[in-house]
Order: structure tokens, then sequence, then C-alpha cells
């Protein structure tokens, strides 16, 4: 996007304002990789940007709660 990565929600939320439902706050990063972004709004939820959350974790939650998948980790382009 060519905007700096924020670092924690207030930041988040001045980005994307409400171009977003929801931001989930962990408090501040202390650097390293990006967030992992998940789009959830469609019929099964897509992998917008893989980073500090591997796909293999965010597979294992939608596994645990029943969600349909077929997520793909854009850096490697494999499928989960």
């Amino acid at each position: 996007s060519g905007i700096a990565e924020a670092s924690d929600a207030a930041a988040i939320l001045d980005q994307l304002g409400d171009s977003v439902d929801l931001i989930l706050d962990g408090g501040p990063a202390h650097g390293g990789p990006a967030s992992t972004i998940v789009d959830c709004t469609g019929p099964t939820p897509t992998i917008l940007r893989a980073g500090a959350i591997p796909v293999t974790e965010v597979a294992t939650v939608l596994d645990a709660t029943g969600v349909e998948r077929d997520l793909r980790d854009a850096d490697a382009g494999a499928g989960e």
C-alpha cells in the first residue's frame, strides 16, 4: 500500500478506518514479521497477507471451529 506498517490498534484504525469491521487489539507490535491478514467476508476465508501467524495455525483454528477453508500460503503458493 506504500504506507508504513501499523504498530498498534490505533494506528491500524487511523490507516484503515471504516474499511474493516473488527480490529483485535493484542497490544503494541514489537517488530518482526507483519501481521497475517485473513478475509472472512466471503464463503471461505482467504489469506490476504501471510505474516507472523503461519497459515497452518489459521487452518488449525478454522478446522477446530468447523469453518470450511481452502487456504493458500501467499508466499509459498502451496495449498493447506
